[in-house]
């Protein structure tokens, strides 16, 4: 039997409701390493399914919208070893396939910005 867990970054994120349909939740706080970490901390504890969920901008859809993402492309800069957006050593890093039926697509990039 799965033993599964949620990965979220903050609480407000899910009204802070926890456990999420029975599950229990990780907080990781934000940011992508902070994600990774979380992750492996999960895995140390015997989780074998990591749920990691979270909130994200659109122009097309409304706020509250919960999406099934079909492929990441990921914001790096590791120039001159390769062209921004690609992993260095690393063929086809510049996107991740999740899920090829879902034509939702997620940029990812740990940069905040702000209204103003």
């Amino acid at each position: 039997m799965s033993k599964k867990v949620f990965i979220v970054a903050v609480n407000k994120e899910v009204d802070t409701q926890t456990p999420i349909l029975g599950y229990p939740v990780i907080f990781s706080g934000v940011g992508k390493i902070n994600a990774t970490m979380a992750a492996c901390k999960a895995f140390m504890e015997g989780y074998d399914e990591v749920i990691n969920i979270g909130s994200c901008g659109s122009l097309c859809l409304p706020p509250g919208t919960i999406v099934k993402v079909g492929q990441v492309f990921q914001d790096i800069d590791a120039t001159p070893l390769c062209e921004y957006g690609k992993t260095p050593f690393e063929a086809g890093s510049e996107q991740i396939v999740l899920d090829s039926m879902s034509d939702i697509t997620c940029f990812t990039t740990d940069y905040f910005y702000d209204e103003n």
